[in-house]
């Protein structure tokens, strides 16, 4: 009766707090002193660091007018040229509407995301925003390029929390947990302070010139897509001709890169027929092709997979340069890291305890690299036209302008059944230069068979060992063949003969006794435990 008093108890106990974690959930357990970055009550990126208790502490949010995103990926340090300030408002040219505007130059990184075509990051504010970017991307000896643009009415509405842990000096992603699931039409998300939480899926089906939205809060309806864009963009400076179009997007795998170094590119905006950007022309210098010498691609496989940092270099500039590096352990771990930096300095050291603590200590399976230098100009003052049903449009636009080049590399560690010999993979129970542990090299004209050499110049070695080392196996044997001439004789006369004729004229010429001496050494030499696997017996 009592225990079935206290297991009702028990169970009453569990449904409350159950219904108390909906209404406050629980935070995720952290590595206590880890930081993390969090979003403002006013959409700015703070940081709050992880308490001893291994629960996050609050978002610490400082007001600053630095134009900094402290984010998993970004770098903003924004640097106000107002010297080079052009404006060509005057007048109503239609599509062809010029904007100006301040002449804001700033370096910052772009989120390359393990080598996708990102176009810049969404700044929070109230102007519309667009952002041009011209990427160069090194994969061995091919150089390919990709152009692309987004606009937006509205960059207030555009931001979104930013979660990541800082560890080691990098910025590890982290991905919104929700333990107890989602239901099919949810999916997992962050909230603003960073924990998961179930959402609603618009998950309608809907036509092609419509999209999928709540017009109410978890009830999806379809409406009418509104465009927002900047007409046409037309390219001058590029190394080929270059026009883009909405949803502009271009690549060229393999086809080089769209600009030189420290260049000079142009482009020219024809301006949205409907809401979208007044016509605009802004030229912007491109940034310096990023360089490594040795190239990072050939960074051996035991400093990826040894203990110690791994390091990478490059020609040193001035822009910015974001390490992004893909870990997986052998159990599917998967860690995104985001390092920031100094383009001057020329070199990262990536922290081995940086890589173990994305995969959580696990054993490293593989490691991809996105190397970016990167280099943002932004323009200010920019004029946008029309309305939107769906969005408020800001009357004032500002533009990025961004180039970008990226190294890339992927490193896969020593499938099963191969083990890590300096910078190579190596099968110890078949590799001649590493037969049965690693640098052990079988003599030319040897191979390696279950870890161990054999052919003439094994079998004479391990002949050697048996037969002459004191104690062995056939000292013996071989010791009572020494003390008769006609054995020695018979030996001498078998190791001449390339026939059988000749080898039984050796027999005849011997005796069975010096045959008897004879064959009982090769019989000990021939054993499995001695040299039989060396002497092919």
């Amino acid at each position: 009766m009592r225990a079935t008093f206290c297991a009702l108890l028990l169970l009453i106990a569990f449904i409350f707090l159950s219904a108390c974690s909906d209404d406050q959930p629980v935070e995720p357990r952290c590595r206590a002193g880890l930081e993390e970055a969090c979003t403002c009550d006013d959409g700015a990126i703070g940081s709050r660091s992880c308490r001893t208790s291994g629960t996050m502490g609050t978002c610490s949010c400082e007001d600053d007018n630095n134009d900094s995103d402290t984010g998993a990926n970004n770098t903003n340090n924004t640097n106000n040229t107002n010297n080079n300030n052009t404006n060509n408002t005057s007048g109503d040219t239609g599509s062809n509407d010029t904007g100006g505007g301040g002449d804001d130059t700033s370096h910052t990184t772009d989120d390359t995301g393990g080598g996708e075509d990102d176009t810049g990051v969404i700044e929070p504010g109230e102007y519309a925003l667009g952002s041009i970017v011209l990427t160069a991307r090194t994969g061995g000896d091919l150089v390919s390029a990709t152009a692309s643009a987004f606009f937006v009415p509205d960059a207030s509405a555009a931001a979104a929390p930013s979660c990541a842990l800082q560890i080691g000096g990098c910025w590890l992603s982290q991905y919104p947990d929700c333990p107890d699931g989602c239901e099919a039409n949810e999916y997992c998300a962050f909230t603003a302070g960073c924990a998961g939480q179930c959402k609603r899926a618009c998950d309608l089906s809907c036509a092609n010139d419509e999209e999928c939205y709540f017009p109410v809060a978890n009830n999806p309806a379809c409406r009418k897509t509104e465009s927002f864009n900047a007409g046409n963009l037309n390219f001058t400076g590029t190394t080929e001709p270059l026009t883009l179009s909405p949803p502009y997007s271009f690549s060229n795998a393999g086809g080089g890169s769209l600009f030189t170094d420290a260049s000079t590119i142009t482009v020219r905006a024809n301006g949205s027929t409907a809401a979208g950007f007044a016509g605009f022309e802004q030229s912007f210098t491109t940034t310096k092709h990023l360089q490594s010498s040795p190239s990072n691609v050939a960074i051996g496989l035991g400093t990826i997979f040894g203990e110690g940092p791994v390091e990478f270099n490059w020609e040193a500039g001035s822009d910015s340069v974001t390490l992004t590096a893909i870990v997986t352990s052998k159990l599917g771990r998967v860690g995104v890291l985001s390092c920031s930096a100094n383009d001057a300095s020329g070199g990262f050291s990536l922290p081995r305890s940086t890589i173990d603590a994305a995969i959580d200590d696990e054993e490293l399976a593989s490691l991809s690299f996105h190397l970016t230098r990167t280099r943002t100009e932004t323009r200010s003052g920019l004029v946008t036209r029309g309305t939107l049903n769906n969005a408020t449009v800001q009357p004032v636009g500002r533009l990025h302008l961004t180039s970008s080049s990226t190294e890339s590399g992927t490193f896969l560690s020593c499938i099963l059944g191969e083990d890590l010999c300096g910078d190579t993979c190596a099968d110890l129970t078949t590799s001649r230069s590493h037969c049965g542990e690693c640098s052990n090299n079988c003599v030319r004209g040897d191979n390696c068979g279950e870890s161990k050499c054999f052919g003439p110049g094994a079998c004479t070695s391990c002949r050697d060992d048996v037969t002459g080392r004191s104690g062995a196996d056939c000292t013996s044997a071989n010791q009572t063949c020494n003390n008769d001439p006609a054995c020695t004789t018979y030996r001498t006369c078998l190791a001449a003969c390339t026939t059988n004729i000749c080898r039984s004229v050796c027999g005849n010429t011997a005796g069975p006794t010096a045959i008897q001496r004879y064959q009982a050494v090769e019989t000990c030499v021939c054993k499995p435990t001695n040299c039989g696997h060396q002497c092919e017996c």
